[in-house]
């Protein structure tokens, strides 16, 4: 085999799902998720029994027996340091250990990280705790020491512990300024949700900018797939994470008329638009109308007659009720007076996946996701939402072509925040996604999946945001409440 070496897991994962590369021996917690959503096929197991999670998929030990594999995490010390301070430090640990498996605290576990959320200020319930550095004894309570506040309702971390442990401020690790806070900036690991499952048009925007971002400002940036409710999920979830410019969201254009669409269906909005800064436009392409392989239809005029015959008879995929492939559809749909079997899924990927599994006919979807596939020719491209031919498939006539009017619909990804991150690391974040996306290896991964990059910086991005939501919405409108 030839190995290809990627800046990460999640890269190399990103180069398997544009088929970049065959195959990819990685961590289980970012390929959980993909397995299960029938985005990619995981062979085997690397540990000893079978994953509880994936329980049809056998180990490693099963082919070749004694082969196992774990990956593991430690803790060092440079060898300077007292062997006391050491064995201190080490017993510390097990202590900190032994509160993460007690009640009061839930374990963090690689597979299962927990959610986002808003820290309150101290209130007087808090403990306090001193340590110094300076003491002779390790470590120590008394005159220049740095104080540390400790709420009973939440866990320390593991990073914050040692730090403590160490006697070392904990404005090294959370900034104590709005000084600290410019030129800390990023501080720790950073975040890009989702809202759609992988292997979808938003997940393949996401995981080169995180491959990116990583690389600029020298911190992890993961990818965190936060499925359901058409994306809304997913957009709730960065609005209530600590607005400090370490949680983003990666989102589809569908993401400015889902508070429109709950409006119709009767109920309160999860979230508005006007909660969010937009950072960047990383992707925007048009919608491609995808029909199976083994389906008769070669052309639009083939699909649009059979319909006419069987009304409401052939299904549809989309990636969720009134997603960007659900309104594309229904563009379509009442352009060509025709009705069809609204089949919603949770993202782009589980969509596409059900189209190549024969479970519907149709769907909608980016060019990203359906390069390898049609070269493969595991499906067919019949037209294009876009103005003009989509240079990936120029075979592909536009709907104008095909006889229908106003059927043009782009899809874009883009990146945003909470409006209340400072305005000084929101330009910081212009600036690194700026530098990302003319990046010549970001480029080619876009490239190669066949949706290059259609880039804009917040200012453009916004303008643009404002004029599109308003076709995206009165398409929301034209749909109604969907029963």
């Amino acid at each position: 085999m030839v190995h290809v070496p990627f800046g990460g897991g999640q890269a190399a994962l990103t180069a398997v799902l544009s088929k970049s590369v065959d195959m990819h021996f990685g961590n289980s917690s970012d390929l959980i998720e993909p397995v299960r959503s029938g985005t990619v096929k995981a062979l085997a197991v690397s540990t000893p029994k079978r994953m509880p999670q994936l329980p049809d998929v056998p180990t490693v030990a099963e082919t070749i027996p004694g082969f196992e594999y774990l990956a593991w995490n430690g803790y060092a010390v440079t060898g300077g340091v007292p062997a006391e301070v050491s064995s201190r430090l080490s017993e510390a640990l097990k202590s900190s250990r032994a509160i993460r498996r007690s009640s009061k605290f839930s374990p963090i576990s690689a597979s299962s990280r927990p959610a986002p959320h808003r820290r309150k200020p101290p209130t007087a319930s808090a403990r306090t705790c001193r340590f110094s550095r300076r003491s002779s004894t390790w470590p120590a309570c008394g005159a220049n020491s740095h104080r540390f506040v400790h709420r009973k309702d939440m866990p320390m971390d593991r990073r914050t512990f040692l730090h403590v442990a160490a006697g070392l401020p904990l404005a090294s690790i959370h900034g104590s300024s709005a000084a600290s806070a410019q030129t800390a900036w990023p501080s720790h690991g950073m975040t890009i949700v989702v809202p759609f499952a992988p292997g979808g048009q938003a997940d393949i925007a996401a995981r080169p900018v995180a491959l990116g971002l990583s690389k600029i400002l020298g911190q992890s940036v993961v990818v965190d797939n936060r499925v359901g409710a058409g994306g809304a999920i997913g957009a709730a979830a960065v609005l209530k994470a600590e607005p400090d410019g370490h949680t983003m969201l990666m989102a589809l254009s569908a993401v400015v008329v889902l508070p429109e669409a709950e409006r119709v269906s009767g109920r309160k909005p999860s979230y508005e638009m006007s909660q969010f800064t937009p950072i960047a436009r990383v992707l925007g392409d048009p919608n491609l109308l995808i029909v199976s392989a083994a389906s008769p239809y070669r052309t639009v005029k083939d699909l649009v007659d059979d319909a006419k015959k069987r009304p409401g008879q052939i299904a549809y995929g989309s990636s969720g009720n009134f997603g960007a492939s659900h309104l594309s559809m229904e563009m379509f749909c009442n352009a060509a007076g025709i009705k069809l079997l609204h089949v919603p899924y949770r993202g782009g990927g589980p969509a596409l996946a059900a189209l190549l599994g024969e479970q519907v006919v149709a769907s909608a979807q980016g060019a990203a996701p359906l390069k390898g596939y049609s070269d493969e020719g595991k499906l067919r491209v019949l037209a294009t939402f876009g103005a003009e031919r989509h240079s990936a498939f120029p075979d592909a006539p536009t709907f104008l072509e095909a006889g229908y009017d106003d059927v043009v619909l782009y899809v874009w990804a883009g990146l945003f925040v909470p409006k209340e991150v400072p305005a000084d690391v929101v330009v910081r974040l212009r600036q690194a996604v700026g530098a990302v996306m003319n990046d010549a290896e970001i480029i080619g991964i876009f490239n190669k999946a066949g949706s290059p990059p259609a880039y804009m910086d917040a200012v453009e991005f916004a303008a643009y945001i404002e004029k599109d939501s308003k076709r995206l919405i009165a398409a929301v409108q034209k749909i109604g409440k969907l029963e």
